[in-house]
């Protein structure tokens, strides 16, 4: 039952985290026109590439090295915290740039704002996780999820500019969870920034770099889609990644946690075994190489599978859902269902494989691996013809997503590393 209850929790964390964000398109989607909410949507594209590039600095080290372990996990927080607001800044700056480059100045600033709160959130977040208390976490988001939702409605009156409601909306939601998680129990030590960056410090700048091109890639494509076709286009392909492949990334993310610290127990369970047997030999056979990366493998794979079904059951379900309720704004976003549920499954299938071989190669190569491979994906996009279906090319621009990470983890194998 306690196991049962391990696997549940970080689903229903999930899940109330995704619904927020869910209920933000909703709003934008019916209160915006397609131009002003196609704005909006490249806003949040920048947003969430910069809120990847803040995790670098504090919830990533802790997620990755941490995970599992209560005691650590909790005794990083507060210079995780520290350290998050530090690269908060610069980033939030870059948000309210590009939102009066997108001559939406107010929306800028309120989501520069949001993305401080936000980031705090995440790195609370992240450290309860690692440290395996999903009911504070669910709680918590629960809390987050009815705090958004109200400001949300808001949004919906007549006479308010939800342009600039949804981010303060966001800023006020994510500001009290990242209060209530850091309010809710202290831990016994605490490790000092000094301490946390010489632990960590080799590995900051490649996690931030890293999370920036994680979050480059889905904002990226919707960038590429309104600059070679329409903001419009745009809006569309972000409210199918949020409404229809949201649900189905949110299972994945849900299972994360349980697939890092898994991860993690093997590499560290193949590196006791290693040390406990100096006589053995290293393990550097195929067969060795194919019996580690089976796990690995075997998720990408159901992940891969399941975006198809998840994808194509919702092309042919939600139209009559749509029509149903009235709800007609949202039905530009139904023909990108495949193509986005595949693309949410390639990018967790790179990270699963990333995570993989983090306790077998530097973060530097890995940050290597990831730019050749988003460069590949974006230069496939952008080579496609343009008289080319939409779907189709984006199918294209997915593969790379897939093919790359599996080849490094299979061709770069090595015995788990000494720091772990």
């Amino acid at each position: 039952m306690q196991r049962l209850g391990r696997l549940a929790l970080p689903f229903a964390a999930q899940a109330m985290l995704s619904l927020g964000q869910m209920g933000i398109t909703i709003v934008g989607t019916v209160r915006l026109t397609p131009d002003g909410w196609g704005r909006f949507a490249v806003l949040l594209s920048v947003f969430f590439m910069a809120a990847g590039f803040v995790r670098g600095f504090g919830a990533l080290p802790v997620v990755i090295y941490l995970s599992g372990d209560p005691e650590r996990s909790r005794a990083a927080r507060r210079a995780a915290v520290l350290l998050t607001l530090v690269a908060a800044a610069p980033a939030s700056i870059t948000i309210a740039v590009v939102g009066l480059g997108l001559a939406t100045a107010a929306s800028g600033l309120a989501l520069a704002a949001a993305l401080v709160t936000y980031a705090l959130y995440d790195t609370t977040r992240s450290v309860e996780m690692s440290a395996v208390r999903y009911g504070r976490v669910v709680s918590t988001d629960a809390v987050v999820m009815v705090v958004l939702a109200g400001l949300c409605a808001v949004g919906l009156l007549p006479g308010v500019d939800a342009s600039v409601g949804l981010p303060v909306a966001m800023t006020i939601a994510y500001g009290v969870g990242a209060a209530g998680l850091a309010l809710r129990g202290r831990p016994t030590r605490s490790w000092s920034v000094r301490a946390f960056l010489d632990e960590y410090r080799r590995d900051i700048p490649f996690l931030a770099l890293d999370g920036v091109l994680i979050g480059t890639t889905m904002s990226a494509v919707v960038i590429a889609l309104g600059a070679s076709t329409s903001l419009a286009v745009a809006g569309a392909f972000r409210s199918c990644t949020t409404l229809i492949a949201g649900p189905f990334q949110m299972l994945q993310t849900g299972l994360s946690p349980t697939v890092i610290r898994s991860m993690r127990g093997r590499a560290i369970e193949e590196r006791s075994a290693d040390h406990r047997d100096p006589t053995r030999a290293v393990p550097s056979t195929f067969r060795a190489r194919m019996r580690s990366l089976a796990f690995p493998a075997t998720i990408a794979a159901s992940a891969i599978l399941a975006g198809v079904l998840w994808g194509t059951t919702a092309a042919a379900v939600v139209p009559f859902v749509l029509s149903a309720i009235q709800l007609t704004a949202l039905s530009d976003a139904v023909p990108f269902s495949v193509v986005a549920c595949l693309l949410v499954s390639a990018l967790w299938t790179s990270t699963v494989f990333s995570t993989f071989q983090r306790y077998r190669r530097s973060n530097a190569e890995l940050t290597i691996a990831r730019v050749v491979t988003l460069a590949c994906s974006l230069g496939i996009l952008v080579a496609v013809p343009s008289d080319i279906a939409v779907p189709v090319r984006l199918i294209a621009a997915t593969a790379p997503w897939v093919v790359f990470p599996a080849l490094h983890a299979v061709l770069r194998w090595a015995p788990v590393s000494r720091r772990l």
